[in-house]
Parts: C-alpha cells; structure tokens; sequence
C-alpha cells in the first residue's frame, strides 16, 4: 500500500515538480517493478495476471527501441546505411536568472508528424540514458525528402542543465573557428494527440502562450496562416515572455507569419512582464523586427511599457500596469471573440498551471447556448490546452 501510495504522489504535477522529470521517469519503473514483485509474492496466484502484464510492456520498450532505429536509419558517410543521430544547430540564449534557453534546428529523413505531437529527444554526447518530451515549434513540411524540427528548451536542472552547459562550451569553443555548432539528438516519437483534427474549417483561432509553451500553440497558428481561405476566419497569438530579448527565440517564424500576412486574418500581441532593460541592445533589434504588424497590429507591452505596430519603436508608461502582472486573460478571450464575425471560436493554450487554470475559467464562462442559438456561433468555444509544469 505504502508503495502504491507513493506511485501516485509521485504521478501529480507536484511530485514531478519537486523530483523534477527524470527522476519521475526512473522512480516510477523501479517501484511499478517493486510493485508488481510485492504482488506476486504475496499471492502466488496473480502470476497468471502478472506475466502478461510483463510481457505487454517489454513488448512496448522493444517496438520504442525499433520506432527509434527505423526514424534514424541514415545513409553514413561512408556511403553504407545504419543508424545515424541527428545534428542539431544551436542557437544560445542566456538568461543567468530564469534558465538559459537554447534553440535546436535540425533535419531528419521522415515522415512528418502531425501538429500538436511531440518527440522524446536524447542527447548521447551528455547522457543515452535519459530522454526529454520537446514539442516541434515549426509546422512539418518535407523538403528535398527531409523534414525540419525546431525546438526551444530551457535549462532547469539535471541533463536540461548539462545539456545547456554543453552547447555553451561548444559555441565558446568554435567561435573563433569555422567548425559547426552543432549538437547530436536521437529522437524517439512522435506521441501525442492530432490537435488539427479537432478544429473547424473556418473556425476562429486564439493561441495563448506562456513562455517556451509558445512551441506547443505555434505550430497551429503557422499552419493555419499557410492553409487558411476564409476572409472571415480570425487567427491571434498571444505570447507572455519575461524579457523583450526573448522574442528571439522565434523570430524566424513570427517572419513567416509576415509573408502570409496579406491573405490570412493574424494578431500577434506579445507581452512583456517583467523588464525591458535586460540585454537592451540585442532585444531592441529582435523588437525591430516586431515594428511592422503581422495583420493591423503587433504590440509589446513590457510591464507598462508599449509598442505598437505601424509606429515607431517608442515606450510609454501604462499607469494602470503591474511589474509583475500577468496578461489579463480573460479580457482578451473576451475581446477576441467581439471581434470575430462568425464560426465557432478556439482557443489553444499553453503555460504554467495558473495561466491555464485562468483559461479554462474564463472559456467556461464565454460559452454561451443562448448566444449560438442567436447565430452568434462564436460563443461555441473549444478549449485545447497543455499545462506545463514549468516555463
């Protein structure tokens, strides 16, 4: 009982909280293993229960372990095939305070997944042994037969950390020289749901985001910008991020969502919380980058201060903001579904648990029957939600 009881603790978001990911992955197979020993061995009889349920999941590690050979048989370099890891550039983004975030950009020879899966990368030059979930921030497109990833990690601790102290020690030690910044990845995968099914042709969509949760919403609004041919169909990002600096991370993107900007409806609005003095050299010329709208208007609104889109780059004091404040969720579900025109509305979400606890009140409190029998279909709103367990 004692070891069942501390499985489930151990399987909250506070127990990976406090244990942290990895840990989590390790304990729960040593003591479902203790667990299943326990039970054999105190009522022999449940063996004809037990062996089954062995074999099912040596069966399951297997298939995991072919899955991941298959994805990486490569041609080598010597012209024969085998199995090859990818090579993924890094780009480094420091951040003593919060953790450092680096980005990986790799190409794989594979299918392409779907939008809302993800992959479970290793990181063999740090460790084969352990294995992280990363969600794509790019749509899957194949070119010349190779489909790219991009992904944004931010170190915490254990191999998240190593791994980050790695790539900076690999970029310190070519920046003089013209070797690749490069990191090898085995990726496993992909797992996860196929979140595009459940939206409506011409439904409207809202993307939510809280800082490297933006890899889970993006991807959305990125295909649908690409694919999108209703003029009515309204399409918005909200990104919430420490630092003006952070925009960087996406930067190639939010330039995608530019070149489609004249046939598809898109806001993007991002939101700084805590400062924009960090860095403000670098950061200035990312929000450069942010002066032209996406649609009508894109605005970064660090803790009082705003940009809006068409003008120029120039702060000025909001009186009525918080250092500290978080987006006002609710207010701009709210505002967004006023300015839509019809079809059922969506929102895709992604952030620490209170963000997404403030979502998930707030879509419940816009839903309206009442409403959407009055034609105004979009009070049909839909809730697609990843609650990370740390930002």
């Amino acid at each position: 009982m004692a070891v069942l009881t501390l499985l489930v603790f151990l399987s909250t978001s506070c127990g990976i909280r406090l244990t942290g990911y990895e840990a989590f992955r390790k304990l729960h197979y040593t003591l479902a293993m203790v667990y299943v020993g326990a039970c054999w061995g105190h009522w022999d009889k449940l063996e004809c229960f037990m062996i089954p349920s062995l074999i099912f999941w040596l069966i399951d590690r297997g298939l995991r372990l072919v899955r991941t050979g298959i994805l990486h048989y490569q041609i080598l370099p010597s012209g024969n095939v085998g199995f090859r890891s990818c090579s993924a550039d890094i780009t480094f983004c420091s951040d003593s305070e919060d953790g450092d975030v680096y980005r990986l950009d790799l190409t794989n020879n594979q299918d392409p997944w779907e939008v809302g899966q993800h992959y479970f990368l290793c990181f063999p030059e740090s460790s084969i042994w352990q294995s992280h979930p990363f969600t794509p921030l790019n749509a899957p497109q194949v070119r010349h037969g190779l489909v790219k990833h991009s992904y944004i990690v931010r170190a915490r601790c254990g191999e998240t950390r190593r791994v980050a102290e790695l790539c900076a020690n690999k970029l310190s030690s070519t920046q003089h020289t013209s070797d690749t910044k490069a990191i090898s990845v085995i990726l496993t995968g992909p797992y996860g749901a196929k979140i595009m099914e459940t939206l409506e042709p011409n439904g409207n969509v809202l993307c939510i985001a809280g800082g490297t949760g933006v890899s889970f919403v993006l991807p959305v609004l990125l295909r649908l910008s690409q694919s999108t041919k209703s003029a009515n169909r309204k399409l918005q990002l909200i990104w919430a991020i420490k630092r003006a600096s952070d925009v960087k991370w996406i930067e190639r993107e939010l330039e995608a969502l530019k070149q489609v900007s004249e046939h598809a409806n898109v806001d993007v609005s991002v939101f700084v919380t805590r400062d924009l003095g960090t860095n403000i050299e670098s950061s200035g010329k990312e929000v450069q980058m942010l002066e032209r709208p996406v649609k009508e208007e894109t605005i970064v609104e660090p803790a009082g201060v705003s940009y809006v889109g068409n003008q120029n780059v120039s702060p000025h004091r909001n009186e009525e903001a918080n250092g500290t404040r978080r987006p006002d969720t609710a207010k701009l579900i709210g505002e967004f579904l006023e300015n839509t025109v019809c079809g059922p509305s969506v929102v895709v979400a992604s952030g620490p648990g209170e963000i997404i606890s403030d979502i998930r009140r707030a879509v419940a409190g816009f839903n309206s029957p009442r409403k959407v029998w009055g034609g105004q279909q979009q009070y049909d709103v839909k809730l697609i939600c990843e609650d990370r367990l740390a930002m």
